[in-house]
């Protein structure tokens, strides 16, 4: 369940990253508020994400893979993988974007 949860609240924190982005967007170089859209944008997915992969290990662990529990924690960890390497790509779109390299 969290790691449904962890995707959907990037609709929370995007908002608040888009403004903090305009902000930074017009100095076009690096300054300290130009690292605020992607701290604010991963503020909260990403904690709620660790938390998901650590219970689905922990469940792993306990139940094995074979069990109902440990196939919801391996779906669970497919789709926080899936999560955090679309983040990375977009961060690193929006870091090249800034011209940060």
């Amino acid at each position: 369940m969290l790691a449904v949860i962890a995707p959907a609240s990037i609709y929370l924190t995007f908002p608040v990253a888009l403004i903090a982005l305009m902000g930074a967007a017009d100095s076009g170089r690096h300054t300290l508020s130009s690292w605020l859209a992607p701290l604010i944008f991963w503020s909260l997915p990403m904690p709620i994400g660790v938390l998901s992969v650590s219970l689905a290990l922990s469940t792993i662990r306990k139940f094995g893979p074979e069990s109902e529990n440990g196939r919801l924690a391996v779906k669970s960890l497919w789709i926080s993988g899936i999560v955090s390497i679309v983040g990375f790509f977009v961060t690193l779109r929006f870091m090249h974007g800034m011209r940060y390299f």
